[in-house]
Parts: C-alpha cells; structure tokens; sequence
C-alpha cells in the first residue's frame, strides 16, 4: 500500500517542522519531521497498526484509525490501495469535527 498525505498533513507536518525550528533549530526540526514520516511509513506493512475509535461515533463513522508518536497522534484512512494521512495532531488537541479542520495552527 502506499502512503497519501491529506493537503491538511502536509499543512500539519509544515507546522511541526516550523515549530520545530524555532525551538530546537533547524537539524532538529529536519531529524523529528523525518522521525515522523518513517514511523508513517510503516504503516504500509501493518496498515491495522493504528487504533480504531470503537467509542467515537465521529471517529468511528470516518474510518479513521490513530496511530501515536511521540507526543502526536496521526489519524489516517485505509483504501483499497492506500493509506490516507488525514492529520498529524499534538497529543491532547481536538480531533475532527464535522465542519472544522482538524488542527489549528500552532
């Protein structure tokens, strides 16, 4: 299966890596982002890795399943050939809702 980033998580992995390199400098930042695009990848193996939402109607109705790293929670979408990366959020923030995007800017 292949990996597709949603329009709104190529926007969520900018934020990180902006963040990132004005708190811990631009290696950092390039070294985390890069962390967090490899952990995704290996999703192509094990694509049920992440959790459903058994208990989240919204979740639930999506088809979205989360899978954590470090202290961000990546919901994604299995096709029938790939794997959609729906957001890339920090721990603790809002998932989706039905009329907003998932993520606020940082």
């Amino acid at each position: 299966m292949e990996i597709v980033y949603s329009a709104h998580a190529e926007m969520n992995l900018n934020e990180i890596f902006d963040y990132g390199v004005v708190n811990w400098g631009v290696d950092r930042a390039i070294s985390f982002v890069t962390f967090l695009q490899d952990e995704i990848d290996i999703l192509t193996d094990f694509p049920e890795l992440g959790k459903r939402y058994e208990n989240d109607n919204l979740m639930l109705l999506e088809g979205l399943r989360a899978l954590d790293i470090d202290n961000y929670k990546t919901l994604y979408r299995l096709g029938k050939n790939d794997i959609e990366i729906v957001s890339i959020l920090p721990k603790g923030r809002p998932h989706l809702s039905s009329s907003k995007p998932p993520l606020q800017p940082l």
